[in-house]
């Protein structure tokens, strides 16, 4: 250890032992810092968009603008799943609603066994198909969204794996 690395550790343990030798200045110190940071936080302002650079001037810009004030354009891939799902869909809503914040039927119900169920967990479309027995999910790509479909489709088949031993034990 260098001569200055160990001054560094003696200063550091000296201004330990003084904290600890006397709190009450140091709690003193802490609600200044936090009122400092209080003033900061109510100061603060955010603004949301997407900054733009440009040769002569910059700018924040909301999403819905891109066209109008720049030559970039923006697209959305909307992706679909198919699973396989033969159990009564009241299942799935269950454990979805277990496992998920928001878990919302838009159209059908679980006692009505001739129409489809659509609903939507956390901003993927899953359509409960009754003739062919399997749930669609739709989403338009996302980071967020990619994992929360991999999540409904592992909730799906685990349920599938669960309820098949289930029935066959029974």
């Amino acid at each position: 250890m260098t001569t200055e690395e160990s001054k560094f550790i003696d200063n550091k343990m000296l201004e330990l032992e003084y904290d600890a030798a006397n709190p009450e200045e140091q709690k003193q110190k802490d609600d200044e810092e936090d009122q400092v940071m209080r003033e900061f936080d109510d100061n603060m302002l955010t603004i949301e968009g997407l900054f733009v650079e440009n040769k002569l001037e910059n700018m924040i810009i909301d999403e819905s603008e891109i066209n109008d004030f720049t030559c970039l354009s923006k697209n959305h891939v909307t992706q679909k799943q198919l699973i396989p799902f033969k159990y009564d869909p009241e299942f799935l809503i269950v454990a979805a609603n277990d496992l998920f914040d928001s878990v919302i039927i838009v159209d059908g119900s679980v006692e009505d066994s001739e129409k489809d169920i659509y609903l939507n967990i956390e901003g993927v479309n899953v359509q409960y198909r009754r003739n062919s027995q399997s749930l669609e999910l739709t989403w338009n790509s996302s980071p967020k969204l990619d994992l929360i479909t991999d999540a409904i489709g592992l909730l799906a088949i685990q349920l599938c794996k669960s309820l098949t031993l289930y029935f066959y034990s029974q």
